[in-house]
């Protein structure tokens, strides 16, 4: 377990040398720092505290270990979708047939991506409901 917890340490430490090497590279080529290289850092430093703080959520390092993925590389394109379609549907009657279907979309991609286990969902679920605690990003 604490092989496990190190080996997940070093990737974020090696992402975050990547991102400081980069802007390197701009200096050292005579580029002023660019503004995206110094965002590159600071988002994968942001990264990394959300990452710590979403893995509290889960009760234990396997529980962590199915979701840290989404966590690490963040929605993949349908759940962007679902967002994205969310967005358009505020102010909508809740039970109108679109909010219903988007209801059954979010349903169905939460359950896939808990690959059916009931404690990773409910996890996920104990994560949002204290989403007031979250780093600010």
């Amino acid at each position: 377990m604490q092989r496990r917890a190190l080996q997940e340490k070093q990737t974020q430490v090696e992402r975050a040398i990547r991102a400081i090497e980069a802007a390197e590279h701009a200096l050292e080529n005579d580029a002023p720092a660019s503004t995206q290289g110094l965002r590159k850092i600071i988002e994968v430093i942001k990264m990394h505290d959300a990452i710590e703080t979403m893995k509290r959520y889960y009760s234990t390092d396997e529980e962590w270990g199915k979701r840290k993925g989404y966590y690490e590389e963040g929605p993949g394109p349908e759940w962007r979708a679902l967002y994205r379609d969310a967005a358009e549907c505020i102010g909508e009657d809740p039970g109108s047939e679109k909010v219903q279907s988007l209801a059954d979309r979010w349903l169905l991609l939460t359950v896939r991506a808990a690959n059916g286990d009931p404690a990773v969902q409910q996890d996920s679920a104990k994560a949002w409901m204290d989403r007031e605690h979250w780093p600010k990003r």
